[in-house]
């Protein structure tokens, strides 16, 4: 076959050794790419440009890329360090090129577990030797086209370069990396789903609580917020204490808690969130917490709404509603860019402003008007 190889070069990786010593011919680049037609594959490793939606048209089969984290986890720039930093699995993933980054589908990934005394130079070593590994063990498959593709189901995390901490270096271990993402203040926003008459939450509700105490578990002191109103007409609790009850009866970490109760869809849990508490919130990161097929436009509606502010990172728990929820999940997106359509992300007060006119829910279409006094 005629390989493309792009990226490291022959001293910073064997796998083009590899490829060459099972008799194929290997062309190596590390410049960007337009035409891919000249070759059978095309394997990126290391490679710094991200691969344009029309130039992927002209292969004749996907792009594999290979990326040092378990993905979904850790999408984009330095995977092995937020591995440690928010205490996601570590691993290595080949996967298809899509038009996102790091997206496609999965073609093999091993979860890789590391010691806390290795520094991330050390760890970033091993994790390079996995993957290469990985690689030349499941080649024949790669070679034949034929491999299992997996679909994560859940959204995972994503993130650029400008997010690395000034305070990371590659001699730090991963024990000093955790113990500065315990001592680290962040927000964490619990979205609501449903609950019973007597205040008790439904099970998806519950999982997303759960997939909070996993998360802070070794944390303290961490600002926590719970999302949902009084929706219900035959019980007096709002969802939000519903949320906030569960969490402290499943689990002793002492945390700040605070209760957003007026939102009533997901665009009124960011647009709430950010007016009520923005002065608690300041610049801290906002990891928030929902169901995997609510994740995307949960992530997408947070950015809008807290601009360039924050940053917004989703963390998703598993349900069964994923592929029947799709097109109700497209949709109810394209609905929200619709009603927003004109106004600045992060420009909260033409937001809000918006909200209540032209929000069914909250313009009294709907539900009974809602607003705030300034």
């Amino acid at each position: 076959m005629k390989i493309l190889f792009l990226g490291y070069n022959n001293k910073e990786t064997k796998l083009i050794n590899f490829l060459k010593k099972s008799g194929h011919s290997v062309v190596h680049s590390k410049e960007e790419i337009d035409d891919f037609s000249f070759f059978d594959l095309v394997i990126s490793f290391g490679y710094k440009f991200i691969v344009k939606k029309t130039y992927l048209e002209t292969l004749k089969r996907p792009i594999l890329n290979l990326h040092i984290s378990y993905l979904p986890f850790n999408k984009g720039a330095h995977p092995n360090f937020w591995s440690h930093f928010n205490n996601t699995p570590s691993g290595v993933s080949i996967h298809e090129i899509d038009s996102g980054i790091d997206t496609g589908p999965i073609a093999f990934q091993k979860i890789v577990n590391l010691d806390e005394a290795y520094t991330l130079k050390e760890s970033y070593k091993i994790l390079l030797k996995e993957i290469e590994d990985l690689f030349i063990n499941n080649f024949k498959e790669i070679e034949d086209f034929n491999y299992k593709k997996i679909t994560p189901n859940e959204f995972g995390t994503f993130h650029k370069k400008s997010e690395l901490p000034e305070w990371a270096s590659w001699d730090m271990t991963i024990n000093e990396i955790k113990k500065k993402s315990i001592e680290e203040r962040q927000c964490f926003v619990v979205l609501g789903n449903l609950m019973h008459q007597s205040g008790d939450l439904n099970e998806e509700s519950k999982l997303r609580v759960k997939k909070l105490i996993e998360i802070v578990k070794y944390r303290r002191d961490q600002d926590i917020f719970f999302c949902g109103w009084d929706y219900r007409d035959d019980s007096e609790k709002t969802i939000a204490e519903a949320l906030k009850e569960y969490f402290q009866s499943n689990c002793e970490a002492s945390q700040n808690f605070f209760l957003s109760d007026l939102s009533r869809d997901t665009v009124g849990d960011a647009i709430f969130l950010r007016k009520i508490f923005q002065d608690k919130i300041g610049n801290k990161r906002v990891n928030v917490v929902t169901s995997d097929y609510h994740s995307s436009r949960s992530r997408n509606i947070f950015k809008y709404v807290f601009g360039e502010k924050n940053d917004v990172q989703v963390f998703s728990a598993r349900s069964s509603k994923k592929d029947s929820q799709k097109q109700n999940e497209k949709d109810s997106y394209q609905s929200f860019l619709r009603t927003f359509q004109g106004i600045d992300a992060g420009n909260l007060e033409e937001i809000y402003k918006r909200l209540i006119t032209s929000h069914p829910y909250y313009n009294g279409d709907v539900y009974k008007k809602l607003t705030l006094e300034k």
